[in-house]
């Protein structure tokens, strides 16, 4: 939890540190991307550099655009690591059992072979924000995981994404 004032505009006269006492890049000057030491941007009034605003603004144009599941899902990675939370790829739906497991892939053909499954029920176009949303909608049905109950609503899901 954030405790103190939070980390101060640096002036060109003096240092600021943030509520931990680590020193804080010049918000006036420099990207405060890390790793970067970028000038900020010219054209907005904000910490980062051209090329760092342009990964933030792909980044949440991808989330917005995987909320709505009509909308095409633009290829857009993680601002922070190697993974990527935005990739197109499709969630599929597999039964394993009385179980049914809802995951994403973007080699969906590659991942059904090393997942037990008995029967494929559905595959969608998605992202993981795209299977996280479905985890969280479906999240009264969780077992274990990726694993889900068949309870009536996620039937009929499936049954209506068979049906588009």
């Amino acid at each position: 939890m954030f405790h103190g004032e939070p980390p101060r505009r640096r002036e060109p006269s003096g240092g600021v540190t943030d509520f931990r006492g680590v020193d804080v890049p010049s918000l006036a000057t420099e990207c405060c991307y890390p790793t970067c030491s970028a000038r900020s941007s010219e054209k907005f009034d904000l910490p980062m550099c051209d090329r760092h605003i342009v990964r933030v603004y792909r980044a949440v144009q991808g989330a917005m655009a995987a909320t709505d599941a009509s909308a095409p899902v633009p290829v857009v990675h993680r601002i922070r690591g190697d993974t990527t939370k935005f990739r197109a790829g499709e969630v599929y739906f597999i039964g394993f059992r009385d179980r049914i497991k809802i995951g994403f892939s973007t080699d969906v053909h590659a991942r059904l072979q090393r997942v037990a499954h008995d029967r494929v029920l559905a595959v969608i176009p998605g992202t993981m924000a795209t299977e996280k949303a479905l985890h969280h909608r479906f999240a009264h049905l969780r077992v274990s995981g990726e694993w889900f109950e068949p309870g009536e609503d996620l039937m009929a899901y499936i049954a209506e994404v068979r049906a588009a």
